[in-house]
């Protein structure tokens, strides 16, 4: 090749930078990868999970590759490099590719919900302006869908709506699931001037979830992100929290309701943790719980609270623990301090009092749970801690306590513990 450089005419003249690069051409010595003859979708090469590097194709020669989705299971594709511009057309039909799935670049996920094993074929074709051929490697991952057949709901299920929504208190609960098909709901009570927080952890690369709360007589109540929630927990990251002061003048049933963000390109369910803090207390209802508590041989999640008065000079102070197993032995406990011990002794419950201090048994509160439930009246004045001490609860104090009592079929359990503190 000849460059010429010159003015227009003799009368013209200049400065500049001329610079000439030389490249291969890409097309020129391209050989076939190691994968070829795979032309056709008739010849389209089988292969699993894995990577799969320096592969090319061109113009005139697209790559097919079959690939064996079991049932209840997640393809996802990856593009790992691209020299230029490569494209994949994604086929449902080993043998024809009479069904276009759809073109994408750069990876897809494609969910097998069907009840047999699917073949796919994925086809890559050059779509560069500039070269009539293209380099690229990709990887193949194969998963269980963690949302299909196999996913279980949690114990505390079936809360699909506001309607069946299970009644809660404060404390954490761990191991929850939820997808795009199934909301959950939780029922609380919150008292008057009294403010709820609520917190859900979880990953949100593994499934973006919201919450919502609701005053539980709204309409709306489950519709998710509406217009007259009273406060919601709405981001693209791990982790929401929301909070709620009822300002109402009298205690308030209100609903959380968490469900998965319903985006396309969002997985279908994820699991979290829920943390309640500041509910309850309502009609007259005295403390906080807390602390994480079993399922009891009822089925359900026992609670605990106070009636009466909370100052101490009154000595007037009853506990009562409620959806517990009937007609079993159950007495209170209770310490200066706060813990959280899984299964003391192979009870089927956590102990949830002591912490490091002296636990007080109020042996007085002994006797046969009746109506799944048990109450008993402490005296203040005579708390029986295991030092062999005796102390008096006065204004100030901030005390625990927690229902010890027996399972159907004789093992134990515990209540919550509630956080009472005494003016």
């Amino acid at each position: 090749y000849i460059i010429q450089v010159g003015g227009w005419d003799a009368t013209e003249q200049g400065a500049g930078i001329l610079t000439i690069e030389l490249a291969v051409d890409p097309c020129g010595t391209l050989v076939d990868d190691s994968l070829e003859e795979n032309d056709t979708c008739a010849t389209a090469v089988s292969i699993g999970a894995g990577s799969y590097t320096g592969l090319n194709v061109s113009d005139t020669d697209a790559d097919f590759y079959v690939v064996t989705v079991p049932a209840g299971n997640i393809l996802t594709f990856t593009e790992d490099f691209d020299s230029d511009s490569v494209s994949y057309n994604i086929y449902d039909d080993a043998g024809t590719c009479g069904n276009l799935l759809g073109t994408v670049a750069g990876g897809f996920t494609l969910n097998n919900t069907g009840a047999a094993s699917l073949d796919a074929v994925i086809e890559a074709t050059n779509t560069s302006a500039l070269f009539a051929c293209g380099e690229y490697d990709f990887s193949i991952s194969i998963d269980v869908d963690p949302c299909g057949s196999a996913a279980v709901d949690d114990s505390l299920e079936d809360n699909d709506d506001c309607a069946t929504a299970t009644p809660m208190m404060d404390g954490t609960t761990m191991g929850l699931f939820v997808s795009k098909t199934d909301k959950d709901h939780y029922a609380v009570c919150l008292a008057n001037g009294a403010t709820i927080q609520v917190d859900l952890t979880f990953l949100n690369d593994n499934g973006d979830l919201d919450c919502f709360l609701w005053d539980a007589a709204d309409a709306n109540c489950g519709t998710g992100n509406g217009s007259t929630e009273l406060a919601e927990g709405f981001s693209g990251t791990d982790n929401e929290t929301m909070s709620y002061t009822n300002t109402t003048g009298a205690d308030q049933d209100l609903i959380i309701e968490v469900n998965v963000w319903d985006n396309a390109g969002n997985e279908d369910c994820n699991t979290y943790d829920l943390t309640i803090l500041g509910a309850g207390n309502c009609n007259g209802q005295l403390g906080t719980e807390y602390c994480t508590a079993n399922p009891n041989s009822t089925g359900s999640v026992s609670t605990i609270y106070g009636t009466g008065s909370n100052v101490a000079a009154d000595n007037n102070f009853t506990l009562v623990a409620e959806q517990v197993p009937n007609d079993q032995f159950m007495y209170f406990i209770g310490s200066y301090g706060q813990d959280q011990v899984n299964n003391p002794g192979g009870s089927n419950g956590n102990l949830c009092v002591g912490g490091g201090q002296a636990i007080a048994r109020f042996l007085p509160t002994t006797g046969t749970t009746a109506g799944n439930m048990h109450s008993g009246m402490i005296d203040l004045t005579d708390v029986p801690l295991n030092t062999g001490m005796t102390e008096m609860i006065i204004a100030g104090d901030t005390f625990n306590f927690q229902g010890w009592h027996r399972e159907d079929g004789g093992q134990s359990n515990f209540t919550p513990g509630l956080e009472v503190t005494f003016q």
